[in-house]
């Protein structure tokens, strides 16, 4: 059961080089087993199988009878947890947790107060322009009814007798 990937160590005798089913049980001398590599790697168990599958990446695994067992020396150790004390890193300062729970309950009335100022900005507008509006509806009526109200310069045609035809005159 040979691997194309790199990391990943065949299972074969050493003495005869054939693949051996009695090795196959056994993992090598020192290596832990995945769960082993997850707690003290602190990675997933995808990402430990992944990388040692990868050529690209160092840590050496092996698959056997069905079972991942790794090389604890590969196996990368955790990063650095942050100070449990919680020592300031230079250049910044710790904020209690009160105030920086204030903080950021005026930052959101601040953003909710924006968001009310745009609405209202809106409405303004739309106030605005509804106003010109009434206001030019309102001159039109206003020059219809002088216009209706003044006399007219011009008499109006006064009614035509009713023509009569030659035979009745």
């Amino acid at each position: 059961m040979t691997s194309q990937c790199s990391n990943v160590v065949p299972m074969s005798d050493p003495t005869t080089g054939a693949e051996s089913p009695a090795l196959a049980d056994a993992p090598p001398e020192g290596w832990e087993p995945l769960t082993e590599a997850v707690r003290r790697s602190g990675l997933s168990n995808r990402t430990i199988i992944r990388h040692a599958r990868n050529a690209s990446h160092s840590i050496t695994g092996k698959l056997i009878a069905g079972r991942w067992y790794f090389d604890p020396a590969t196996v990368p150790e955790p990063m650095a947890e942050p100070d449990p004390a919680g020592a300031a890193t230079p250049g910044m300062e710790l904020v209690p947790v009160d105030l920086y729970r204030l903080m950021l309950d005026q930052l959101g009335n601040l953003h909710e107060a924006g968001r009310d100022l745009a609405e209202a900005r809106e409405r303004a507008a739309r106030a605005e322009t509804e106003a010109q509006f009434l206001r030019t509806q309102l001159q039109d009526l206003r020059e219809r009814a002088v216009a209706e109200a003044a006399p007219s310069a011009v008499p109006p045609p006064a009614e035509a007798s009713p023509r009569r035809r030659w035979w009745q005159r």
